[in-house]
C-alpha cells in the first residue's frame, strides 16, 4: 500500500524509482516510512506553494508558421488576399516589417527563438545534433514561475528529439508529412481543446504550423492556380523542383506561389479559428498572442526553390506580430527598426512581470528603448556564412570561401547589386564597419553539444522532409 501511494506522487521519475526501492527493501522499513511522511509533507508544502504563487501575468501563445515569407501576406503589402486572419491580428497589435530570423532553417532559428541565443552559441549550425538541456528556454522559465506550459508541434525538426520539449507539461507532436501532408485543422484543434481545459489558469502555449512548408498540395477552396494548364501535378516539393530537368516557365512558376499561397490562406483559416476561441472562452482580452516564422521560402531568386541555402531577405525577413490586448495604445503600429526574432523571450518575460534580468536582449514592444533603434541584427546559416544588417545595409560573409556581399536594402531590396568592392568612400566605411560587427559572433562562446540519437521512425520522418538522404 505504502508503495502504491509513493508512486502516485508527483516527483521526478529517477528519484521516485529510487526511494521507492528504499521503502520495498525490508531492512530499510522505518528508514521508508520516515522518507515518505517526508515527502507526503514535500509535496503538501509545493502545492500550497504554489497555489499562493500564482502567476498574475496574462496568458502568451506563441504562434511560429513554417516557412512563412513575410512578403506573402497582406499586412506587408501581398496583393493577394492569402492571410485575412493574420492581418486582423496586425491590426489590433503591432507589426514588425524587418524582422529577422537568426538562421534560413527551423533547427538553429526555433532554437535561437526559444534560448534568446544566436546558433553559434547554442553550438547548433548543422543537423545532428540536439539543444543542450543546460540552456534554459522559454517553456521551463514559464513554469519554474508556475505558469501551465504546453505545445502542439507540427515538425519533427521542433520535436522532443531534438530538445525542444524541455519544460512542457504537455508536448503533442503530430507528424503526418511522410503519409502526404500537414494539416493545420488538427493542429488548431488540439490547441483549442488544451485551451478549454485551461481557461480558468495562467498558461504558456506554443503552436507551431507546417503547411506552408513544402511539399505544397492545393487547397481547391482558395482557387489559387485554378486555370493552370501545365504539367506540374497539384503537389509539389522543392527537391522535385530541384531536380526537375524541364525548365519551369513563368507560369510553372507562378503555379507553384499559387500552391504555397494556398498552404499559407489554409493555416491562416486555422489561425483565425485558434484566435476566435480565446473570445468565445473569454480570456482574449488577457492573452498575449505572438505570431512570426522560422524563416522564409525561394522561388527561384538565386536559382532554387526552397531554404536553407543561403542568408538572403527572401530566407530570413519574416513577419512579426503582437498583439497584447494590456497596452491598446500600441494597436495598429508599425515597427521598421530591424528587430531579431530571438528577442521574443525577453518580450514575453517581460510581458508577463517575470524577472529576466540575466535573458539577452529587449521587450521588442519596447520601441522607445535606447537599443531598439540601433538596427543591428546577426543571421548565420554555418560557421563562416552570416550576415549582419545595420539599418540599410547588409553584409553577407562567406569566409570559407572568401566571398563577400555588400547590399543597400533600401535602394537595391533584391539584393542584386554587390557594392563590396566600391571605391566609394561612404561604402568602404559602412564595409568596414559591417565587418567589425561581425566579428562579435566569432567570439561568442559555444556550448557543448549533444548528438541527436534516431530511432527508425524518427529517420523515416526526417527523410520525408529532406534533412536526411
Amino acid at each position: 500500500t505504502l508503495t502504491y501511494i509513493f508512486s502516485r506522487l508527483n516527483l521526478i521519475e529517477p528519484i521516485k524509482n529510487k526511494l521507492m526501492k528504499l521503502i520495498d527493501s525490508r531492512q530499510n522499513q522505518h528508514i521508508g516510512l520516515i522518507t515518505f511522511v517526508l515527502l507526503i509533507s514535500f509535496n503538501t508544502f509545493i502545492l500550497v506553494y504554489k497555489n499562493l504563487n500564482k502567476p498574475e501575468g496574462p496568458n502568451v501563445i506563441l504562434i511560429t508558421i513554417d516557412t512563412l515569407r513575410a512578403d506573402h501576406l497582406g499586412s506587408y503589402g501581398y496583393e493577394r488576399d492569402t492571410s485575412p486572419n493574420i492581418d486582423s491580428l496586425a491590426e489590433k497589435g503591432i507589426l514588425f516589417e524587418n524582422a529577422f530570423s537568426q538562421a534560413p532553417w527551423t533547427l538553429p532559428s526555433m532554437a535561437s527563438m526559444h534560448t534568446s541565443l544566436y546558433p553559434t552559441q547554442i553550438g547548433i549550425l548543422k543537423f545532428g545534433y540536439q539543444i543542450n538541456d543546460k540552456l534554459l528556454m522559454i517553456a521551463e522559465y514559464m513554469k519554474n514561475n508556475f505558469y501551465n506550459t504546453f505545445a502542439v508541434v507540427s515538425n519533427i525538426v521542433v520535436g522532443k528529439i531534438l530538445g525542444f520539449g524541455q519544460g512542457f507539461d504537455l508536448f503533442e507532436e503530430t507528424f503526418n508529412s511522410y503519409e502526404g501532408g500537414y494539416d493545420s485543422r488538427i493542429i488548431t484543434d488540439k490547441a483549442i481543446q488544451i485551451i478549454q481545459n485551461n481557461k480558468d489558469n495562467r498558461f504558456f502555449l506554443w503552436v507551431h504550423y507546417m503547411d506552408p512548408h513544402d511539399h505544397y498540395i492545393r487547397h481547391s477552396e482558395f482557387n489559387y492556380g485554378s486555370e493552370y494548364v501545365g504539367s506540374l501535378p497539384s503537389e509539389v516539393n522543392t527537391r522535385y523542383l530541384n531536380k526537375n530537368k524541364d525548365p519551369l516557365d513563368i507560369n510553372d512558376l507562378s503555379y507553384v506561389k499559387d500552391l504555397y499561397d494556398g498552404e499559407i490562406s489554409y493555416t491562416d483559416k486555422y489561425i483565425g479559428e485558434l484566435i476566435n476561441s480565446l473570445s468565445e472562452l473569454g480570456i482574449e482580452e488577457n492573452t498575449i498572442i505572438i505570431l512570426t516564422a522560422d524563416h522564409g521560402e525561394g522561388f527561384m531568386e538565386r536559382g532554387k526553390f526552397g531554404h536553407g541555402q543561403n542568408l538572403y531577405q527572401e530566407l530570413i525577413n519574416v513577419p512579426l506580430v503582437i498583439y497584447n490586448p494590456l497596452e491598446p495604445k500600441l494597436s495598429g503600429k508599425r515597427v521598421t527598426n530591424n528587430v531579431e526574432v530571438r528577442y521574443i523571450a525577453k518580450t514575453i518575460f517581460e510581458l508577463t512581470n517575470l524577472n529576466n534580468s540575466y535573458i539577452e536582449g529587449y521587450n521588442l514592444l519596447d520601441i522607445d528603448h535606447e537599443n531598439s533603434s540601433d538596427g543591428i541584427v546577426y543571421s548565420q546559416l554555418h560557421k563562416n556564412l552570416n550576415a549582419v544588417l545595420v539599418n540599410d545595409w547588409k553584409l553577407i560573409s562567406n569566409s570559407e570561401n572568401n566571398i563577400f556581399e555588400l547590399y543597400n536594402l533600401k535602394e537595391d531590396p533584391n539584393e542584386l547589386s554587390n557594392q563590396f568592392t566600391s571605391n566609394r568612400e561612404d561604402i568602404t566605411q559602412v564595409r568596414d564597419m559591417l565587418a567589425a560587427k561581425l566579428l562579435y559572433l566569432n567570439n561568442l562562446k559555444t556550448t557543448e553539444i549533444k548528438k541527436l540519437k534516431l530511432e527508425e521512425e524518427d529517420i523515416k520522418k526526417l527523410k520525408a522532409l529532406g534533412y536526411l538522404q
